[in-house]
This record gives C-alpha cells, structure tokens and sequence, in this order.
C-alpha cells in the first residue's frame, strides 16, 4: 500500500496545485493528523449528524469537555464553543490543543444544579 501511495503522491500534489487547494488539505492535516482512522471516520459522521443543528457562527457549550472531542466537532462547524472541564490534567490538554484557538474559551470549573463544591473521584 505504501508503495502505492508514493507512485500515486507526486500526481495527487500535481492535481491540488492546479486545483489550488493545497493549504486547505495541509490544514485539514494539521487539525486530524493525530486520529486513528476510527476517530477520523467518527468526527465525519458526528459532524455530519450535528450539521442539522450547528450553523456557522453558533454558540455551543462541550460541558464536561474532556479533552475536546465535542469541541473539535463543533469548530469543525464553524461554531464558537465553551468548553467546561474539571479536572486539572484535561484543562491543561484543552489548553494546549485550544489556546491560540480564538473561537474556544476554556472555563475550569464544573456544572451543576447547585453552586457549591464537591470532591470528585477520579478512576
């Protein structure tokens, strides 16, 4: 396969050049270059599902945001997302993934239906 890919790659950059598309598929890298094909294959049907919903310019809120996988699916949108996380170990990795992001604002805090604090187990 791999063989494969590197007869076929000089003619695909020579398509994308003509075409002119060449950064938006380097960005398209970038943003998913670290998913599995699994992830890959499961942000495209969430945001495909979520697209009935989600319009360019929304307002969305990922809480208990984890590490983002609702996030990327909502920016993948072109929404602008509250993401509201916990725990300190996930709030430094939104952060790293998000920071620069000007459409993310990173709240580490919890929801809930009173205010107050709790002690919170982690596994």
């Amino acid at each position: 396969m791999r063989t494969y890919l590197r007869k076929i790659y000089p003619e695909f950059t020579k398509i994308i050049d003509k075409i002119g598309i060449r950064s938006q598929i380097r960005n398209l890298y970038f943003k998913f270059r670290h998913l599995t094909p699994w992830h890959f294959k499961n942000y495209l049907k969430m945001s495909n599902f979520l697209s009935q919903f989600i319009k360019k310019g929304d307002l969305c809120y990922d809480i208990g945001a984890n590490i983002g996988y609702f996030t990327k699916v909502f920016l993948l949108l072109g929404a602008r997302v509250i993401s509201i996380e916990p725990q300190e170990n996930n709030i430094q990795r939104l952060y790293d993934v998000f920071n620069k992001n000007k459409k993310v604002i990173i709240i580490p805090k919890a929801v809930g239906e009173k205010i107050g604090s709790a002690e919170m187990t982690i596994l």
